[in-house]
């Protein structure tokens, strides 16, 4: 098996791990006296609906929202709503105010079941009071061309949206809300999980106040001073834990990124690795590129001394902040972005395999879910008439791998955990 071949067998073992329905079995509450409203939402919704639905008695009453172009069984008379991610569209507000609409007519005795997933930020999105959804797409673009962390972007789409931010269990009060949820956000460096910023935590107590948002949007330049304007409005402050609306709210993380992990080391293994080592995927494409590369040597060394390849498992978000305005042309994501800068890192790369991709199998807007780097990347770049240089300045790294052959495509996966990056090193 070559480099290239097991790192494919290696992302795929990591998607299969990262199987949503597999992860609910067991978790979903008994019946309440009244009825039951089961909202899935995000990239892995279809498979955490079938799982609850499995287990569900009683009244239920069914609401999936998906990614368009995510087509996946859902349970027989469940209503699907499609919308747009990772920018909202028309679609991503008609289902935000279904839901709220079939939440607020919950009432005691009855529950809410939340069935949360990564990309719910862009699929349930209602404009906060005197917003548009043009002003919301406005701002989700703007965060996205940022370079922010996932955790910052949140902070501001939950200060200006009429549903997350605990908003959506605050509307179903009296009646119970239960969130289970598959976390795309990666703990913090203490070990933490900022489930508030899972899909900008629409049943949760939100921790950060308006002015969290002000200070993120204050890193934006001129553009972010319209924004702030509107998180200077006290009105757009969101209900915090202890709420009397939320006492009744509780969230429970059914599968995340080191469940993966985990799963990913234990193949290895089984392909002859002698080693593998973790790295938290944090900071800016160009930093992460460098630090992952300055860990070649001592990972070769390992590797010589057991007599086989080592495997590096970076797994999170790394961060791309894009020109502005964004050039025309410009296609790619984190994943292409990180492999890009790992070709002017690792040189000519002797011995080094890597591939960055995106477990939901949508790198940016896609089609592609990442890109391979091999020995000599470099080489066959220039052959090809690219460099990192060009590509970072276009934006444009997928248009890059794809001529060199470099892009891996899966489809959507029906997932949505981090973003890995595994660095397969050959003892040489």
């Amino acid at each position: 098996m070559t480099p290239r071949v097991a790192l494919e067998h290696l992302a795929r073992a990591a998607i299969a791990a990262g199987d949503p329905g597999r992860a609910m079995g067991g978790r979903v509450p008994a019946a309440p006296p009244g009825r039951t409203l089961v909202v899935s939402s995000g990239k892995a919704a279809p498979a955490m609906a079938r799982a609850a639905a499995a287990e569900l008695a009683g009244e239920v009453e069914g609401i999936v929202v998906v990614p368009h172009g995510l087509e996946e069984p859902v349970p027989e008379g469940w209503r699907v709503l499609r919308a747009a991610h990772p920018v909202p569209d028309v679609g991503s507000e008609v289902a935000a105010r279904e839901v709220l609409r079939a939440a607020t007519a919950l009432g005691e005795g009855d529950r809410l079941l939340f069935l949360l997933s990564g990309g719910t930020s862009s699929l349930l999105c209602l404009p906060g009071a005197g917003l548009d959804l043009e002003a919301k797409r406005f701002v989700h673009r703007l965060l996205l061309d940022g370079g922010l962390d996932i955790e910052q972007m949140n902070t501001v789409r939950r200060h200006l949206s009429g549903l997350k931010g605990g908003r959506l269990a605050s509307a179903a009060w009296p009646a119970e809300t239960c969130t289970l949820f598959v976390s795309d956000v990666p703990r913090r460096a203490d070990g933490t999980l900022a489930v508030e910023a899972v899909g900008s935590g629409p049943t949760v107590g939100d921790p950060t106040c308006l002015e969290d948002a002000r200070a993120v949007v204050a890193r934006l330049g001129a553009a972010g001073a319209r924004v702030a304007g509107w998180l200077a409005e006290p009105q757009r402050e969101t209900p915090k834990p202890g709420d009397a609306r939320l006492a009744r709210a509780q969230a429970t993380c059914v599968l995340e990124d080191a469940d993966m992990v985990a799963e990913v080391e234990e193949e290895a293994r089984r392909l002859g690795c002698v080693g593998t080592e973790r790295v938290r995927l944090a900071g800016s494409v160009g930093e992460v590129a460098r630090v992952l590369a300055g860990r070649v040597p001592a990972l070769r060394e390992r590797g010589r001394a057991g007599g086989g390849p080592v495997l590096l498992v970076a797994h999170g978000e790394a961060t791309v902040a894009l020109p502005s305005p964004r050039p025309a042309g410009a296609r790619g994501g984190r994943n292409t972005a990180l492999a890009m800068e790992l070709v002017e890192a690792l040189g000519d790369g002797e011995g080094v395999h890597a591939l960055c991709f995106d477990t939901d199998g949508i790198d940016g807007t896609g089609p592609h879910a990442g890109a391979f780097v091999g020995p000599g990347e470099a080489a066959r770049w220039a052959a090809a008439g690219w460099s990192a240089g060009r590509a970072r300045e276009g934006a444009c790294s997928a248009v890059a791998f794809e001529a060199v052959g470099g892009l891996w495509v899966t489809g959507r996966t029906g997932t949505n955990l981090s973003d890995l990056c595994l660095m397969w090193v050959e003892a040489g």
